[in-house]
């Protein structure tokens, strides 16, 4: 950059030089003469001294304002390679065209091998969507866009960055995207202990719900299993003593009363078996459940139906609803949405949670909450509604902000919304609320389904 602006002057000053020489040969100079009086001389002389000096000047001025914008280009390049924060530019196809040497350390490669290489390849696979709903939002909206990404590196804890993606027009007009990347991995390792935190708080809420769903199912399983135990030595030895008194000419002549009996006994043995059977599954589908709620770090990101945790959400919390409200549900036929179960279970079990405990226990015949799901112009959408307190206007901007609760010390965290609005903000998706103070609330999400997330 400097050598171009030295170039640059010394260029125009021999132009400057060259036109004046021609400019002062010409015959038809005004006050020109080839003979000149030793006054015009000494005053030509002085004159030309004069200029001299001005370029002097101008010179000085030329190489000052050289060497300061080599000095301010030298501390660009210093702060732009020493910066605390990455810097990457990508080209028109999301190629790296150059990166500071903190988004080499965060990216995990010599910046050489940063240069050609498709950002996409340095982002972990399971954040990969996040991505392309980043650049395809990019690419129709324009704008600044933030996206939190894990990193692909090596190693147990995923590096996780805060980037923010900013589009602008280069050199010879080709499109450009600036990058900047803030390392985020302290931070979302505190998330994630504030969200087991406020997971773990729900589960307290829920466990009066979760002990008698599970005692139900195993009241009737136990018993089941408990009486086919001692029937069954009884129907075995019946069947023993039966073939035992028969003989050759009687084999095909037995007690009918006896077969009759016996089928009974069978009936009722299958039956309970059968019922045992449920009642394991539920346990079973329970447990599992539990275990997606409480360990949803461990959940893939994969296609799902909404419809599915939407039924978990629900039975965990049916005994809440139950207590405070009738439960209405229409669930309708939706796409598939690429998500972490437990996640997104997480979120409907904390809609639930506010909806229930936003009515008085006592009169739940008076009172609704209702559970709606559809597809709308391509997208999946949710609604958790209930006739409850509702939320005051001042409160209403607040209720997503972290540790902000309207329920009494103790009764909560404060995270439940904040942590809900996170999850659904990292899979491209919208949560709104509306309330109305003594008539009720009701929380609004819109998902992009996997189907509509098609390259473009």
């Amino acid at each position: 950059m400097a050598d171009e602006v030295k170039n640059s002057v010394k260029n125009d000053l021999n132009d400057l030089r060259t036109r004046a020489q021609a400019r002062l040969a010409r015959p038809d100079r005004v006050g020109y003469s080839p003979d000149l009086s030793p006054d015009e001389a000494h005053a030509l002389i002085h004159e030309l001294q004069l200029h001299q000096v001005e370029l002097e000047l101008q010179n000085e001025d030329l190489r000052a304002a050289q060497l300061a914008l080599t000095e301010a280009h030298d501390r660009y390049v210093d702060l732009y390679d020493s910066a605390p924060v990455g810097y990457v530019t990508l080209d028109g196809v999301g190629g790296v065209v150059e990166a500071n040497l903190r988004a080499a350390e965060l990216l995990g490669l010599p910046r050489a091998e940063l240069t050609g290489r498709a950002f996409a390849s340095l982002v972990a696979e399971d954040d990969q969507d996040a991505l392309f709903l980043c650049m395809r939002a990019l690419r129709s909206a324009g704008g600044r866009h933030e996206v939190d990404l894990r990193l692909r590196q090596p190693g147990p804890i995923p590096r996780w960055a805060r980037t923010e993606w900013l589009p602008e027009k280069g050199e010879g007009g080709r499109d450009r995207v600036r990058v900047t990347l803030n390392d985020i991995t302290e931070s979302k390792q505190l998330q994630t202990q504030l969200a087991l935190a406020d997971r773990l708080s729900s589960v307290g809420l829920l466990a009066a719900s979760i002990s008698h769903k599970v005692n139900n199912p195993l009241t009737y399983l136990l018993y089941n299993l408990e009486t086919l135990a001692e029937d069954l030595p009884g129907v075995i030895r019946r069947l023993s003593d039966g073939q035992a008194s028969g003989d050759e000419s009687a084999a095909g002549h037995v007690d009918s009363g006896w077969l009759s009996e016996l089928s009974i006994e069978l009936r009722d043995i299958h039956e309970r078996s059968t019922a045992a059977v449920d009642g394991a599954r539920r346990i079973r589908d329970l447990i599992k459940w539990m275990r997606a709620f409480t360990r949803i770090d461990e959940e893939p990101i994969e296609p799902l139906s909404l419809n599915s945790v939407v039924e978990a959400a629900l039975s965990m919390t049916a005994r809440e609803v139950r207590a405070r409200a009738r439960l209405n549900k229409d669930l309708g036929d939706l796409p598939p949405i690429s998500m972490n179960r437990g996640q997104m279970c997480q979120v409907f079990v904390n809609l639930l949670l506010n909806a229930a405990q936003a009515i008085e226990e006592g009169h739940p015949d008076y009172n609704e909450i209702t559970v709606r799901t559809w597809s709308e112009d391509g997208d999946v959408m949710a609604q958790v509604s209930d006739t409850g307190c509702g939320i005051s206007a001042d409160n209403l901007d607040k209720v997503f902000e972290p540790f902000f609760s309207t329920r009494p010390v103790g009764s909560g965290t404060g995270l439940g919304l904040s942590i809900a609005l996170k999850i659904v903000h990292a899979l491209g998706g919208q949560i709104s609320v509306e309330s109305d103070e003594g008539s009720g609330t009701q929380f609004t999400i819109r998902l992009p389904a996997t189907a509509a997330r098609q390259p473009g």
